[in-house]
């Protein structure tokens, strides 16, 4: 029993020294940005919201949105919101409030933007309140219920639910650049190309390089042709590829739009 209490309280002192330093390092990172230490702030909050700490990633969306030591991206600020306001992060949540009121990085939504907002203000945020009683006189008496029954919706179903509904403000055709934090799109069904009719005694071999487009929901748009070896070669590549389906790439969760380079063999009939 004994040594039983022991290892209890040597993990206790060990996630106390963590937690410990873990508030150090947000100190450290905090004191940082308010000096105008951007690039060091920067790298500070991106290691801590590596580690999972949403005041850090709301830290990021907001240098993001102001463009403090980064060029100002409001779809890199949303992201980073998105992930704070999951965890139930209520500067986050007004944060997407507000990008959802204002259509900065995402598609302007005022039933979104009100849920995110009641969310804060739920947990005491008085600015987000008072944002949200300036956006109840642009709602209907519908999208305030129905904003209220989301806001409810998320709240009790916690942070999975809320970070699957900030994905719905996703732009589901635009892609977003290929990286660590991008899950791949994975090939689910692929279509062969038809050998041409008219080169089929000539049993002529080659390939085709294509650039295209899997959207948000898997499916292939936009494919243009970057390299071909014929032109009966090219029209039969995209015939095919156009009919590909993938299971989307992902980011944070959320199914995201990626452009793909593709190679279409043909060999010889």
């Amino acid at each position: 029993m004994i040594r039983h209490w022991a290892v209890r309280c040597i993990l206790g002192l060990a996630i106390g020294v963590s937690l410990a330093r873990a508030a150090s390092d947000m100190g450290a990172a905090r004191s940082a940005y308010e000096h105008g230490d951007f690039a060091g702030a920067l790298v500070a909050f991106r290691e801590l919201a590596a580690q999972g700490s949403a005041p850090a990633a709301y830290q990021l969306g907001l240098m993001n949105a102001n463009g403090e030591g980064v060029a100002q991206d409001h779809a890199e600020a949303v992201r980073w919101y998105r992930k704070a306001a999951a965890k139930g992060n209520a500067d986050a949540q007004r944060g997407l409030g507000m990008c959802f009121a204002m259509g900065q990085g995402v598609a302007k939504d005022l039933v979104q933007a009100a849920a995110w907002l009641n969310l804060a203000a739920g947990q005491g945020d008085t600015l987000a309140e008072r944002l949200r009683q300036r956006l109840d006189v642009e709602l209907s008496s519908s999208q305030a219920a129905q904003a209220a029954t989301l806001a409810r919706q998320w709240s009790g179903q916690g942070a999975v639910a809320a970070n699957a509904a900030a994905c719905e403000g996703l732009d589901a055709t635009t892609p977003v650049p290929m990286g660590e934090s991008v899950t791949p799109p994975r090939l689910v069904r692929r279509v062969e190309p038809v050998y041409p009719l008219q080169l089929r005694s000539s049993r002529l071999r080659g390939h085709v390089t294509l650039r295209a487009l899997v959207d948000a929901s898997g499916d292939v748009r936009n494919v243009e042709i970057l390299d071909s070896q014929n032109p009966s070669f090219s029209k039969a590549a995209v015939d095919a590829v156009k009919k590909w389906k993938y299971d989307a790439a992902k980011r944070e969760g959320c199914t995201v739009p990626v452009a793909l380079m593709v190679n279409v063999d043909f060999n010889g009939g």
